[in-house]
């Protein structure tokens, strides 16, 4: 509930307290055997400091995540944390710790015979285009947006079309 509580928070642009009930969320789960929801609250804690700029913060409660998604057997989220932390790279321009991260994503997705969330393939796309592999780069954020899961059309949409745009720009095309 604290976690739900958090996200609604966190949309309403309320990122304090949003953070705070992920503390909450933590700290409880912490004294449960419910390792699963311990590394989603991590992740989602993660994913909210990253957001906010606080980069370092961010990949340490993603570490925390990978961690305990292990321990909990959730590949699920393993993946999802590490395509977080990746996003996160991305933005600090460190393709090649991104790209590994990346990679360690996209495995788990394969072996546990999961589609590519479209989230993923979009920070698939950023990574192609700061590794200058533009044609890649296009057909993964074209991808991404014919394969739009919820997670995707929740997120504002602005980003992804200005990651497109951004790959199209050199090509002086249309979106």
């Amino acid at each position: 509930a604290q976690g739900n509580i958090s996200t609604i928070y966190s949309l309403l642009g309320n990122f304090a307290v949003a953070r705070q009930k992920l503390f909450e969320a933590i700290a409880n789960l912490q004294k449960t055997s419910q390792k699963d929801l311990l590394a989603q609250a991590y992740l989602s804690l993660s994913y909210q400091q990253m957001r906010l700029g606080d980069i370092a913060s961010g990949i340490q409660f993603s570490e925390l995540s990978l961690q305990t998604a292990r321990e909990a057997n959730r590949p699920d989220v393993e993946a999802m944390a590490w395509d977080v932390r990746a996003s996160a790279l991305l933005k600090l321009k460190r393709i090649k710790d991104a790209a590994r991260c990346l990679e360690r994503a996209v495995s788990i997705y394969e072996k546990i015979g999961r589609h590519l969330p479209a989230l993923t393939l979009q920070h698939l796309a950023e990574l192609k285009f700061g590794e200058k592999q533009d044609d890649r780069a296009l057909a993964y954020i074209d991808e991404a947006f014919a394969t739009a899961d919820p997670p995707f059309r929740s997120t504002p949409q602005f980003y992804p079309l200005t990651v497109r745009a951004d790959i199209l720009r050199p090509r002086s095309r249309r979106m």
